[in-house]
């Protein structure tokens, strides 16, 4: 048992190794589970292994919070729980936060402000159960050591909003709370995890596993949390997991920081350059200006696994290897030169000037609307010189699919 971790800084690269892991398996009785994030992964992954192999085989495809908790079940046997997610948990939420309890005032403050009659909000009280449960899920991955604390009962910053989510909290999950009463069996991963894992005593070999635990693998998860990498630690220790995980950059790059921290550093710092301009902190001269603005989440995966790494390798076999394809050629165009420069961590300035082409290019518009249109009219122009080109190469992305949803569907409906 143990894990096998692959890195690169190109899906495709991850994908070949995922299909050449994958296709060994061919008891249709017990399929692979696969975690991955979205259904669309889930799609091109099927139509990459028909194009190589003529056949996408038996796999148990799996969104992250199902996968786990079908993954636990195997782990540990079958179990009758219910699986608490967010919806179900705001109901639970919304049956106690107009109480009268004193911690609660400041949210009652709120549901009764601007009420003519003075009573609570019926919609304000189910827009902020809902609110919070999403807080509640995510405190739950990413602080662990808070909502324990809350359950014991105890507040970690005293704050009046803090004691008012802790009481909610202690209400609904404490041991014959409402929860129990309402949802007996009802957990979240996180919980259930917790409850299982007690358990968990590490397995030599498959044939010693008293269940009969499938191959796991967990493909292009692009952020992990905490507890995440916590309950991977714990299931290593049972099966065996291959993770592949999309990585911009092949050096070590954990102490890149990015402007914000850039800025605290100044704050914090005692060595002060006086320049023109004033005083300030000199960034350093290798580091690579986009990995520092956009690389801070990848950066916090990254520095994850390597704790993972440290932990599993003391106790079980976890191998990390880097997937780099044919990346050691001369990069030909302005985006390989710009893949190539992240990947090996050098400065955007390094080499010179990269002779502009059509590979990578940056359009401005004067509005959201001239925006889609241009999307629009450049996947028109790029089918048409391009008879090679398919519908499913081709992605747009937005930072905000809500504003932008209306336009893409007056445009893309011409």
């Amino acid at each position: 048992m143990g894990i096998k971790l692959y890195y690169s800084n190109l899906i495709e690269n991850l994908s070949d190794k995922f299909i050449s892991e994958i296709s060994v398996f061919a008891d249709p009785f017990n399929p692979p589970v696969v975690i991955i994030p979205n259904p669309y992964l889930k799609k091109w992954l099927q139509l990459k292994m028909s194009f190589k192999n003529g056949i996408s085989p038996n796999i148990d495809f799996n969104i992250l919070d199902n996968g786990l908790w079908k993954i636990i079940g195997y782990l540990f046997g079958p179990n009758d729980f219910i699986l608490l997610k967010e919806d179900r948990l705001a109901l639970l939420i919304y049956s106690l936060i107009a109480g009268e309890s004193k911690e609660l005032q400041p949210l009652t403050r709120y549901l009764v402000h601007g009420a003519v009659d003075g009573k609570p909000s019926a919609k304000k009280a189910w827009q902020l159960s809902t609110r919070l449960s999403r807080y509640f899920l995510s405190y739950e991955l990413y602080r662990e050591h808070m909502t324990e604390s809350w359950l014991s009962g105890a507040c970690i910053y005293g704050t009046e909003m803090e004691k008012a989510q802790s009481y909610l909290y202690h209400e609904l999950f404490k041991e014959k709370g409402l929860r129990d009463r309402l949802l007996p069996g009802a957990y979240t991963v996180p919980q259930l995890w917790k409850k299982k894992s007690g358990k968990i005593r590490p397995v030599k070999n498959r044939q010693a596993n008293t269940h009969q635990v499938p191959e796991i693998f967990f493909f292009g998860k692009s952020q992990l949390t905490p507890f995440h990498v916590k309950m991977l630690y714990g299931m290593g220790a049972i099966a065996d997991l291959s993770i592949f995980q999309v990585n911009p950059c092949a050096e070590f790059w954990e102490d890149a920081t990015t402007p914000a921290e850039d800025r605290w550093k100044r704050l914090r710092s005692t060595e002060v350059i006086s320049r023109n301009d004033g005083d300030d902190l000199a960034d350093a001269e290798f580091e690579n200006k986009l990995l520092k603005l956009w690389g801070k989440t990848a950066r916090e995966n990254l520095k994850l696994f390597s704790l993972l790494e440290e932990k599993a390798s003391e106790e079980y076999e976890f191998i990390s290897e880097w997937l780099y394809g044919d990346q050691n050629r001369e990069p030909l165009t302005a985006l390989e030169h710009l893949q190539s420069q992240i990947l090996f961590r050098k400065s955007l300035i390094e080499g010179g000037r990269i002779s502009q082409d059509k590979s990578i290019q940056i359009i401005s518009c004067p509005d959201i609307f001239r925006e889609v249109e241009g999307v629009y009219n450049s996947i028109l122009c790029n089918l048409e010189h391009d008879p090679e080109l398919n519908m499913n190469e081709i992605a747009v992305m937005t930072p905000d699919i809500d504003r932008y949803s209306s336009v893409i569907k007056s445009v893309f409906s011409r």
